[in-house]
């Protein structure tokens, strides 16, 4: 089976020896070029990071380790914080209550009247926008 694989490689390879070498296209050739030019004008920071400077390399690597660290300590503080009592997220969750009390204070002194117009004007606002923008649609790409 050996001596099969052997011989089909070999006439392969005699074959694709055989062939004229062809030239690639011109307009090709000076895509390529100036591609090849373009990549090569480019900053460090905008190539590969194995094209980086070694110190760039390294500072990187370090501030990657850094952050990583503090991520590490921030879900540990939050894991500290889950097994805590429950009395700080009361005392985070204070300022908000009190501001949505005074919501509902002002909300509740306002008439039910001017709301629903409210509402009503916010609907037809929101329609009218609509079928501006459809009517606009329409005539731009009839």
């Amino acid at each position: 089976m050996s001596d099969r694989h052997e011989e089909l490689e070999r006439f392969i390879d005699r074959t694709l020896r055989a062939q004229p070498h062809v030239r690639a296209p011109v307009s090709l050739e000076s895509r390529v070029l100036e591609e090849l030019r373009q990549r090569a004008a480019l900053a460090w920071w905008r190539r590969g990071f194995a094209h980086w400077p070694v110190f760039a390399r390294a500072a990187f690597i370090l501030l990657s380790i850094a952050f990583a660290k503090l991520a590490i300590e921030g879900v540990m503080w939050l894991a500290t914080l889950a097994t805590r009592p429950v009395e700080w997220v009361r005392d985070t969750a204070r300022p908000f209550f009190v501001v949505a009390q005074a919501a509902e204070t002002v909300v509740a002194s306002i008439p039910s009247a001017w709301l629903y117009l409210t509402l009503f004007f916010i609907a037809v606002a929101y329609a009218s926008l609509f079928g501006i923008g459809a009517a606009t649609y329409r005539a731009i790409f009839k």
